[in-house]
């Protein structure tokens, strides 16, 4: 089972991977917003979504996802760190 700071790397892996290259080295925090910090619209979030799953061997649908209160990179290892547990990699 991944430790919350090893699913944050993960998941912020995952951001560098689908945002433009001026993201490289940004300093990705748990506050870090999606939608203001990273400029990322809802086309970019599913393309997000799309890379945590291959990435945590998961299948997220929007339903469980509580798109809505999910808005931080720390909302995300919340939501993502449990089911880790049950899709060891």
């Amino acid at each position: 089972m991944d430790t919350q700071l090893d699913v944050q790397r993960r998941i912020i892996s995952c951001l560098r991977s689908i945002l433009p290259a001026r993201y490289a080295t940004h300093p990705f925090q748990p506050e870090t917003r999606f939608d203001v910090d990273c400029d990322m619209d809802s086309l970019a979030f599913v393309e997000f979504l799309v890379a945590l799953e291959e990435e945590f061997g998961l299948n997220l649908s929007e339903d469980s996802l509580r798109l809505r209160e999910i808005a931080t990179v720390a909302d995300m290892v919340v939501f993502i760190e449990p089911l880790t547990s049950t899709n060891a990699r």
